[in-house]
């Protein structure tokens, strides 16, 4: 290789590790990003539960026609989710043949 042979392709090494230190840096911070996103989620969840906990047993009243319609999301999915969990029980154990409700 000649002088100027190698002086390109040491620009061409130089530009692309400083892309993949570029991109090095944007994955860490996309992980702390995504990791964070995980953590808001999570104390919004735990606020909702005790939220809704208070609200069903009368220890706050929060009479909002939005807090009504999700609360009544909240049993529904509930209540699917007991169906479902009875329906996995009945094939994971076995019903006689017709029985069955999917």
């Amino acid at each position: 290789m000649n002088e100027k042979s190698m002086g390109t392709f040491r620009n061409y090494w130089s530009a692309l590790w400083e892309e993949a230190r570029k991109a090095f840096s944007i994955t860490k911070k996309m992980l702390s990003a995504s990791k964070t996103t995980v953590s808001l989620n999570n104390a919004y969840r735990d606020l909702g539960i005790l939220l809704t906990e208070a609200i069903r047993k009368k220890e706050l009243i929060w009479d909002h026609p939005k807090v009504s319609e999700l609360l009544a999301i909240i049993d529904r999915y509930n209540s699917d989710l007991i169906v479902f969990e009875e329906q996995v029980h009945r094939i994971k154990f076995g019903v006689s043949a017709g029985r069955s409700k999917e």
